[in-house]
């Protein structure tokens, strides 16, 4: 695994972490949360721009989408 690599997989479980804090979710329903509603996708696609960002911006960003997408987080 190269750094960059080993950076972005410990960014995301930080935002996963993170994410599951803010809802009183534990890390697994998290990450099913954001997988099932695309959050994680939207999270990789978009990782250049959101890993630069406070991760108060990103938990936002990533509880709209999955909002849109048919989450019932708010």
């Amino acid at each position: 695994m190269t750094d960059a690599q080993q950076y972005k997989l410990t960014y995301f479980v930080y935002v996963i972490g993170e994410f599951a804090n803010k809802y009183g979710l534990t890390d697994k329903q998290a990450f099913q949360y954001l997988k099932r509603y695309d959050g994680l996708q939207a999270l990789d696609e978009c990782y250049p721009a959101e890993h630069t960002l406070p991760i108060e911006e990103t938990l936002s960003d990533l509880t709209m989408l999955c909002h849109r997408n048919g989450g019932g987080l708010i």
